[in-house]
């Protein structure tokens, strides 16, 4: 538990990203698109920040229990990165669809010359920085 909560933007505080500081482009779209869309960025619970490796093994294990190891991304980049921080959050935002928070984050990324990765929900995405070169997939649920 964090006890002296840190405020990182106008509307996002350190506890939000389970206590692991984000990557500044990842906040700096954060915030950007909470400021576009005029209510609240939610940063999904169970998983949707940092995690721990035993987090992440479990998320994928309840998955894929019996072919885990074919399935589970090692690099993620929920895991968080010593000197660059948490580099991928996911995200909804009340009555906005997955789509329309995709094309949301895309539009500023372009703005900002940010390289993203966008996994597309119908109601929520995934988000993540740190990237060579943009990439957007889409999952079924």
């Amino acid at each position: 538990m964090i006890h002296n909560d840190k405020q990182l933007s106008d509307n996002f505080l350190l506890s939000e990203f389970n206590g692991v500081g984000p990557h500044h482009d990842l906040l700096l779209l954060l915030q950007r698109a909470r400021e576009e869309v005029k209510q609240p960025i939610i940063i999904n619970k169970n998983g949707g920040s940092a995690r721990t490796f035993r987090e992440h093994f479990d998320i994928y294990y309840a998955k894929h229990a019996d072919n885990w190891n074919k399935y589970i991304p090692w690099n993620s980049r929920h895991l968080p990165k010593y000197g660059v921080g948490l580099r991928a959050v996911d995200i909804s935002s009340n009555g906005v669809s997955g789509k329309e928070l995709a094309k949301l984050f895309q539009d500023i990324a372009d703005m900002y010359h940010i390289n993203i990765g966008l996994g597309v929900g119908i109601n929520w995405i995934h988000i993540d920085v740190d990237r060579k070169e943009s990439v957007v997939w889409y999952y079924d649920d």
